[in-house]
């Protein structure tokens, strides 16, 4: 789980730009993946926005735990890459968090009915992020680390 501390309603940049990155360190290393460990890493992501209640748990083991209905339904996007043929998925409410990077257009799904959530959300479809692509700011350089 990634969080980002959203101001004023908007970010700088789109939380997706972090999964661009991730993308490319994964690219970058896909020959080096194959040859250890067989394969290379897949995921899929779901992206919403929302209060997030984030606590320090633990005596001798700490861990971070992040709660709410944000996370819930971050969750429960992200159930829906399957059924919906996506690796990443975004709620209507995650896209006005700023403007995606250059190349990369949103693609609605529809309005889908979540577990735990009364009315439908409206999902949106994110094209493979292996596909080409730049931002908005400047190049990506892969060891560079996002600044939101």
């Amino acid at each position: 789980m990634v969080t980002w501390r959203v101001r004023g309603g908007r970010l700088a940049r789109h939380p997706a730009e972090t999964l661009l990155l991730l993308d490319d360190a994964i690219a970058e290393r896909a020959e080096r993946y194959r040859q250890r460990y067989g394969e290379v890493p897949r995921y899929k992501a779901g992206l919403h926005t929302g209060e997030v209640v984030t606590a320090e748990v633990g005596t001798i083991k700490k861990d971070l735990v992040h709660t709410g209905d944000a996370v819930n339904v971050a969750a429960r996007v992200e159930g829906q890459c399957h059924a919906l043929g996506a690796r990443l998925l975004a709620s209507e409410a995650a896209l006005r968090l700023a403007p995606l990077p250059d190349g990369v257009e949103a693609e609605e799904v529809g309005a889908v009915e979540l577990r735990g959530r009364a009315g439908a959300v409206r999902l949106f479809r994110l094209p493979p992020l292996s596909a080409p692509h730049t931002t908005a700011t400047a190049p990506r350089d892969p060891s560079r680390r996002p600044t939101h």
